[in-house]
């Protein structure tokens, strides 16, 4: 047992080895782009709107984004959608986005930060992309204020529940959010909190000192340490300040997110991925183990091992028995994965009604007796 919880462990640290992404690989991945965009009344304000506009369309649309991407826009007011999703194969859908843009409007009457958070939440679910480098950015200028018809109406989000659980369900992900609040007046703190390893910053309506390049490359970092949590950890464990049970946790969250399945799901396929390799791993070990035997006459007993297609001569320097002529080769012990057998070399060894006489090779079972001329026998037995 010892030695197959050794070679589990060994197949996961190589495995882990041979899988983890290079930072090439990430450099060469495809990013998937959110912005999540306040579109309250409130926006208007001293051409707040207008300025986010611009900058997304310089920074993000024109910047940031190339061949391959994938940008997704949800708006939030008096409620949230995904407004748009567009993957870029070309300058047509770059346009195409720019467009789209331009037609923005931000006169809604609420602020329904809480219903942004978990419709984010719930399509990095189903979008289920892997390998992609991940950006996220939330924008807003206000507090948190939400229709009557909200879930999170009256609701405090710094200690509500159904809110920590969707920005829990985000960082399963290894997702981060980068959180801008244009004004002095938002919750951007509190929506950063929600999502383990976010950041956030305020900036005025002119989006002055705003560098979304440097919370990308802080995102690239994150990602990659994310990443690296789910193989081998810091220096071989499990990062520093978390129990095995959030690890798992956090592995069987990402790995829902990827497969776009509930966690129980997710944990059910996990579970049944490793029994079936644990087995595997068993039936590989006792294929290729090394078969025992136990080999005597009336004087001496020698015990050897014989591993997969090895074979073993009696007698030869090592397995030489008393009731056998020095350097006489007698029979030979074969070992092939499945069977062992027990060849005959030299029948004038072997009395005349000895069996192995007509039989010339036969199966070692448990044991068998081989009946010298001279009257001695010689049992050989599995170990």
């Amino acid at each position: 047992m010892k030695k197959l919880l050794f070679a589990v462990l060994a197949f996961y640290a190589v495995s882990g080895t041979v899988f983890a992404q290079t930072q090439a690989d990430r450099d060469a991945a495809k990013r998937d782009v959110y912005v999540i965009l306040d579109v309250s009344g409130s926006m208007n304000t001293d051409r707040k709107f207008p300025n986010v506009i611009d900058y997304i369309e310089k920074e993000v649309l024109d910047g940031l984004l190339k061949t391959g991407d994938t940008f997704t826009l949800i708006t939030f007011g008096d409620t949230a959608q995904e407004r748009l999703s567009r993957t870029l194969s070309g300058e047509d859908d770059r346009s195409a986005l720019r467009g789209e843009f331009r037609k923005l409007e931000a006169g809604e009457n609420y602020t329904d930060i809480g219903t942004a958070l978990e419709t984010l939440a719930d399509i990095l679910e189903r979008r289920n992309v892997p390998d992609v480098r991940r950006v996220i950015l939330f924008i807003t200028d206000g507090k948190h204020a939400p229709p009557p018809s909200s879930p999170y109406y009256g609701k405090d989000l710094s200690v509500d529940e159904r809110f920590r659980s969707a920005g829990e369900k985000i960082s399963r992900g290894g997702w981060f959010l980068y959180v801008i609040g244009i004004g002095g007046e938002t919750d951007v703190k509190t929506i950063a909190g929600a999502v383990d390893g976010s950041v956030y910053t305020n900036t005025d309506s002119d989006l002055s000192g705003l560098d979304v390049n440097s919370y990308i490359e802080s995102v690239d970092k994150k990602v990659r340490d994310w990443e690296d949590a789910q193989g081998t950890g810091e220096e071989g464990g499990l990062p520093a300040g978390i129990t095995g049970i959030e690890a798992l946790d956090t592995f069987i969250g990402g790995f829902a997110l990827r497969l776009g399945l509930s966690p129980l799901a997710a944990a059910g396929i996990a579970l049944a991925v490793l029994l079936a390799l644990l087995i595997l791993l068993f039936l590989f070990l006792m294929t290729f183990r090394s078969s025992e035997l136990i080999i005597s006459d009336s004087r001496e007993t020698i015990k050897k091992k014989i591993s997969p297609f090895g074979r073993l001569t009696l007698n030869s320097p090592g397995a030489a028995l008393p009731a056998i002529e020095q350097g006489r080769a007698v029979v030979r012990i074969e070992r092939s994965l499945k069977s062992l057998k027990v060849k005959v070399l030299d029948n004038d060894a072997l009395a005349p009604e000895s069996p192995l006489i007509r039989a010339g090779t036969v199966k070692l079972d448990k044991s068998i007796t081989i009946q010298l001329k001279n009257k001695k026998n010689i049992i050989i037995k599995k170990g």
